[in-house]
């Protein structure tokens, strides 16, 4: 099915019936790295189209641009079809064409993301104007059965730009720029869809030879770019064994806090003082669980701790000041595991499951991007669950000198009052739930 890149609610099995499952494989989200989190899905394909540059002279060329993502673990062809405008803004045909009269199609390997580029002409009597546009037709074809989506609907966790070489991120980024496009237009089927790209015409000017363009596809990413985590972590064990005990509640509590309102701001959310505390002894707490042990046939490493290896094996001395090492290099990545260890500690004291290991997956990279400032806003459901409710949970075993924990408790409810007008029948189960959870913590005191 195809839908537009959306910030996902929260799954609640009281209030929402199950998402369809994805393999939490975070394949980073290339495209929205390139669109500015822009994508449109048809089928397992993600999407997004453009002209570069956006603005070109009468009587030079430029091309049409499609950026694709394999979103499952299969092989997949894009077949792609250019309509440019029959007649210019004067009404005269043959002023804008393209040699391209047959479907380019683009052979996509699992999770690979890639842009093809397609030449259109112009002549120099062609009327200057704004509002022209071109169609692109796009059709995803299958080439093998028992597709898995290895990718959620939004894209996936942000683009680590660090990981790649040098050559992959001068290809991403030059194509970054051009006003992207994802709204399909006319009739619409599950693998098939048109999209419209928006170019602009100037005053023909006196330039050199027009260049001789030629359709074309870069890849952009494959799975072979995936970092391997294992070797990563062996690199960087002697440094990162040093820094480890110093990770302590009491030395990155507030640098967190500090971190977290300009974060949640990138998010469009701004946070009262219980709720930013709460969520900065989570991650606290997510901290000091450290790392299962490198002995263990499978380790598990969590995204902080992955991001820690990477940033000291660039730069040995990276740790040298603790609070810029937690509140910028590591916080999106911690964020992302305060989600799924929040997601747990709810799930013990509720009694129940917020959704399949997949589903939050799916959910905590959406948060992680709109703490970039490239998502959609965050709403009172997001913030809460699960990171504010989970803060509470961990409020006496995240403690610091003189500290008075009731007080903690207090302005989280001084929060939730402040949040009462925005309460209603969607997210109604939250603040029940934040009402019970304040009440139990009340009552050890």
């Amino acid at each position: 099915m195809f839908s537009r890149s959306t910030t996902g609610q929260p799954v609640s099995k009281r209030t929402t019936s199950s998402m369809k499952a994805v393999r939490p494989m975070n394949c980073p989200n290339v495209l929205g790295a390139i669109t500015g989190g822009k994508l449109l899905n048809l089928d397992l394909l993600q999407i997004a189209v453009g002209t570069r540059p956006p603005s070109v002279h009468a009587g030079a060329p430029f091309d049409a641009l499609v950026v694709l993502q394999n979103a499952s673990n299969i092989d997949m062809d894009a077949v792609i079809r250019l309509f440019v405008p029959e007649m210019d803004l004067s009404g005269f045909s043959g002023r804008i064409s393209t040699k391209l009269v047959r479907p380019v199609r683009i052979g996509l390997r699992p999770g690979e993301v890639g842009c093809a580029n397609m030449p259109v002409l112009t002549t120099v009597q062609a009327t200057p104007g704004q509002d022209y546009k071109l169609q692109l037709e796009i059709q995803v074809e299958h080439k093998q059965r028992g597709a898995v989506r290895i990718r959620d609907e939004q894209g996936g966790p942000p683009l680590d730009f660090d990981t790649l070489s040098e050559e992959r991120q001068r290809d991403i980024h030059t194509l970054q720029g051009p006003n992207y496009a994802i709204e399909p237009v006319g009739k619409v089927t599950h693998d098939k869809a048109t999209l419209e790209a928006s170019f602009e015409i100037l005053p023909p000017a006196i330039s050199a030879l027009p260049q001789d363009l030629r359709p074309a596809y870069i890849t952009l990413w494959t799975l072979a770019d995936s970092p391997d985590d294992t070797a990563l972590v062996e690199k960087a064990q002697p440094v990162v064994a040093a820094i480890l005990p110093r990770l302590t509640p009491a030395s990155v509590f507030f640098p967190l806090l500090k971190a977290t309102q300009p974060h949640f701001e990138a998010g469009r959310f701004r946070l009262w003082a219980g709720e930013a505390v709460a969520i900065a002894k989570l991650m606290a707490f997510v901290l000091a669980q450290g790392v299962t042990p490198a002995g263990e046939a499978e380790p598990a490493y969590p995204r902080w701790y992955t991001r820690l290896c990477r940033a000291v094996v660039q730069n040995p001395h990276a740790a040298d000041s603790l609070e810029q090492l937690v509140a910028e290099q590591l916080y999106l990545d911690l964020a992302y595991d305060a989600v799924m260890v929040g997601f747990n500690l709810l799930a013990d004291v509720a009694s129940e499951q917020f959704g399949s290991q997949d589903e939050m997956v799916a959910y905590a990279n959406q948060l992680v991007t709109a703490l970039s400032g490239k998502g959609n806003s965050l709403d009172v459901v997001q913030v809460y669950l699960p990171l504010v409710l989970a803060g509470l949970l961990v409020n006496t075993r995240v403690t610091l000198p003189r500290e008075q924990t009731r007080e903690t408790v207090s302005l989280l409810a001084n929060a939730r009052d402040k949040r009462a007008a925005q309460q209603n029948g969607d997210n109604k189960f939250v603040f029940d739930l934040l009402d019970d959870l304040i009440e139990r913590a009340l009552e050890h005191f």
